[in-house]
């Protein structure tokens, strides 16, 4: 049958599913139940579902291109002594338990972007936590001084996501330390002194908010752990050696980060 010089042949081609109702006149009415229409309406829907998809990752892969390139800047905050973990023990097993004060924390940085959520930091740091108490044989004695760190670490961070502005990352650094010790004995003159460098790591986690392409501001958490090492304890040559534990530190810092 021919219905406005369409056979039949090329209907049933053009239609999926079709019904077909007789008139009384000869003419024929087909019912379509998914036509061409519907099927472009679909591809449309999928074709803007799957531009939307490309767009997002588009967007997310523009933003970390914006980053890419050298950056420096630094942080300021308050590095935290770890009070468990400082401790000085002698020869005979002997524990003098450190406790020590806040300190402030400054250091610069410079790094690169390689905007493929990697960046490599190079930072320099120095703070001083001065001595708040000492325990010797579990009593307290009377001291003063504390313990002055400059330290340098090359670290490699990790960006976790990067939206609306928002770079959250993490990362993991190493290097090295000086640390130098000296406490008085305020009564006496009794001395303890040690100054040495020291292998180090440090672990970063922390937000960026980008002001403009350029510009960044953020919030930063480092745990900073220094190895220990042995040193003289006391001034006179006869003392004892002694060790120090693990030398372990907390920051909390604000963090400026201007790209080039």
């Amino acid at each position: 049958m021919i219905i406005n010089g369409v056979s039949q042949t090329q209907i049933d081609k053009i239609c999926k599913k079709q019904h077909k109702v007789k008139k009384s006149n000869g003419d024929t009415i087909i019912n379509i139940y998914n036509s061409p229409t519907n099927t472009n309406t679909n591809t449309n829907t999928n074709t803007n579902n799957n531009t939307n998809n490309n767009s997002t990752s588009s967007s997310r892969s523009n933003d970390k291109n914006k980053r890419r390139g050298l950056y420096a800047g630094g942080y300021i905050g308050t590095a935290k002594a770890n009070q468990n973990n400082n401790k000085i023990t002698n020869n005979n097993g002997t524990q003098s338990t450190l406790e020590l004060k806040d300190s402030k924390y400054l250091s610069g940085m410079i790094g690169y972007d390689f905007g493929n959520d990697i960046a490599i930091e190079y930072e320099k740091s120095s703070y001083n936590n001065e001595l708040r108490n000492i325990m010797f044989f579990g009593l307290y004695e009377d001291y003063k001084g504390g313990v002055d760190v400059s330290a340098h670490f090359l670290s490699l961070n990790y960006t976790i996501t990067d939206k609306y502005g928002f770079v959250p990352y993490i990362g993991l650094g190493v290097g090295e330390a000086n640390i130098d010790i000296e406490l008085k004995q305020t009564t006496g003159n009794d001395v303890i002194r040690h100054e040495d460098k020291l292998f180090a790591m440090v672990y970063n986690a922390g937000v960026d908010y980008y002001i403009n392409k350029n510009i960044a501001v953020g919030f930063a958490m480092k745990g900073i752990s220094y190895m220990g090492d042995a040193f003289q304890l006391g001034s006179d040559e006869e003392d004892d050696d002694a060790f120090i534990g693990d030398f372990d530190v907390s920051v909390f810092a604000m963090r400026l980060k201007i790209r080039f």
